[in-house]
């Protein structure tokens, strides 16, 4: 696995949209983890941005489908888990009643 320096994180930031939120959620019904790891990443970056969180919360499918791929996939890919534990423990899912946050941890 490669470092990220900051400039590499900033670029990666101004590719992702808000606007391709549902793309993004949709890559996670596809088999290749790598493919839900960019998602995830994704995502991720998009609640680095305060003004992506009200629509990130009002999402129809947003938590439902994190929750899932975490509890599906977490076990396949340690990286996958990584990203998808930071997005439930972030601003917009901390009001979420369930968190899957330790799920990968436990497992260890």
């Amino acid at each position: 696995q490669s470092t990220w320096g900051i400039t590499k994180i900033m670029e990666f930031q101004g590719q992702v949209s808000i606007e391709n939120l549902d793309q993004y959620l949709e890559t996670f019904y596809e088999d290749k983890i790598d493919i839900k790891v960019n998602a995830a990443k994704s995502i991720l970056y998009l609640i680095l941005d305060f003004n992506n969180l009200e629509y990130l919360l009002e999402h129809e499918s947003f938590l439902g489908t994190i929750s899932r791929t975490l509890r599906d996939d977490g076990k396949k890919s340690m990286e996958l888990c990584l990203y998808l534990s930071l997005i439930h423990i972030s601003e917009p899912t901390r009001q979420a009643e369930i968190s899957y946050a330790v799920f990968c941890l436990k497992k260890k």
